[in-house]
């Protein structure tokens, strides 16, 4: 089995099955194949009860990745650490800067003049000079994406790497609102061996509100391949939220809740995902989840009076098989009383129900003066978040408890009753006994014994 799979089946045993010995145990077997998973170790965290132990696990998920802020947290609470309320040093690209301004129709014309110069240049085989014009464009307007990308792509031949380093960061440090600008750059860190740099780059770059969602799942695969899962997680939410319609993106947050042992989370973008639209391909995918991640019911059917009058005729289907039996097994026989009683339990039953398991019928429940249910308080624990079960969150009112109460006895008496008017024969044999009898010999051959 590889690392992977032993990683997750860890996960099962830990947050469903809650067998922190056997998930120890799959993650150090998962560890010894790939010593680099940070979530790991922040889960073998979990499994250990020392606390020297819990700290070696987590130092060794901080050594994988510093920027991990789960385990962060957890490390500075145990080792009793409080954390700097603001840090002096912040990386450029983090500046809150306006998008540069566009040029004026004077220096647009200059642009475009420029623009023709280089392709000229270019043509004639006069590599510098024709950058010596894109960088004249980029004077005027700090990121022209045409310019940018043909002075850096030649600029980059020509192994002049500072001087394509600086054209880029100069649009950044202006705000630049242009992905292919942070693409660039994070081209660039890659190439000269920044890594912190160019992750901090992809963070900046899902937070653009030009990022297309092609963009931003590539920046969360990313994330996800090199094991920095709470970087993958900031990308997809922020990515949802600036892209409330896109299907694709509330499917992969919702897979990477799960994986990571947020279920709650996980459920509600799989019901986002398919509030969207049951017709493309990921809201066809966020229903399967829907049923196979757990059963539960949509408001459409919490809210459906006929769905819990259907639920309410297996009661009546049982009491009329009474009643069949009370009649001997004639269904002709059954008379008033018993058909009654088939009703009464019918009555009965659909009360109970909707007492029960069925509280937000609509607009029963408003009538009643029902509220929609607050969301589920969400554990402090980590252990405890990733280990709950996922709860449908809901928009539709549900009856008061008084009032669930009141039907639910009226249900109860009305069953009682039915059962009283189905097995009315029965009961009266067990009231009123009749003595058993022997049949004689003649009764039974007609003829006298010997």
């Amino acid at each position: 089995m590889d690392a992977k799979s032993l990683y997750q089946e860890g996960l099962v045993a830990i947050r469903d099955e809650k067998d922190l010995h056997r998930g120890r145990s799959l993650l150090m077997q998962s560890l010894r194949l790939d010593p680099e998973n940070e979530m790991a170790w922040l889960w073998l965290s979990k499994t250990v009860g020392d606390k020297d132990k819990k700290l070696q696990c987590l130092e060794r998920a901080l050594e994988i990745n510093p920027s991990n802020e789960q385990a962060r947290a957890q490390f500075n609470k145990l080792s009793g650490i409080t954390p700097p309320a603001s840090t002096d040093r912040e990386p450029p690209v983090e500046r809150k800067a306006a998008p540069p301004p566009k040029p004026s129709g004077s220096d647009a014309a200059r642009i475009k003049q420029l623009l023709t110069n280089a392709d000229a240049l270019l043509k004639q085989d006069k590599v510098e000079d024709a950058i010596e014009q894109w960088v004249r464009v980029l004077e005027i307007e700090v990121d022209h994406e045409v310019a940018m990308a043909n002075a850096v792509r030649h600029l980059s031949r020509l192994k002049y790497i500072d001087d394509a380093r600086e054209l880029v960061w100069n649009a950044l440090d202006s705000g630049t609102q242009h992905p292919s600008i942070y693409l660039t750059a994070i081209d660039i860190a890659r190439y000269e061996g920044k890594q912190d740099e160019a992750d901090s780059l992809r963070l900046k770059l899902a937070r653009l509100p030009s990022a297309d969602e092609k963009i931003l799942v590539s920046l969360a695969d990313y994330f996800i391949k090199h094991q920095h899962i709470e970087h993958a997680l900031s990308v997809l939410e922020s990515a949802t939220q600036s892209h409330p319609k896109s299907q694709k993106l509330k499917v992969r947050l919702a897979e990477l809740y799960d994986e990571t042992g947020r279920r709650n989370e996980a459920l509600e973008q799989y019901e986002a995902a398919a509030r969207v639209g049951a017709g493309t391909k990921e809201g066809k995918l966020a229903d399967e989840r829907l049923l196979t991640y757990m059963p539960t019911l949509t408001d459409k059917e919490r809210g459906s009076i006929p769905l819990a009058i259907r639920e309410a005729f297996g009661f009546g289907a049982v009491y009329l098989f009474m009643a069949w039996q009370d009649a001997g097994l004639d269904l002709l026989r059954l008379g008033v009383s018993r058909s009654a009683g088939v009703g009464l339990a019918v009555l009965g039953g659909y009360l109970m129900i909707t007492a029960t398991s069925s509280p937000q019928q609509q607009p029963l429940a408003r009538w009643f003066g029902g509220q929609i249910p607050p969301p589920p308080e969400q554990p402090d624990d980590d252990f405890e978040a990733a280990s709950a079960e996922p709860v449908a969150l809901s928009q539709i009112p549900i009856l008061p408890v008084g009032a669930r109460a009141v039907l639910g006895l009226i249900g109860a008496a009305l069953l009682i009753g039915a059962f009283v008017l189905v097995f009315s024969t029965a009961l009266n044999l067990l009231a009123n006994p009749q003595p058993a009898t022997v049949p004689t010999w003649e009764e039974v051959f007609g003829e006298p014994g010997a």
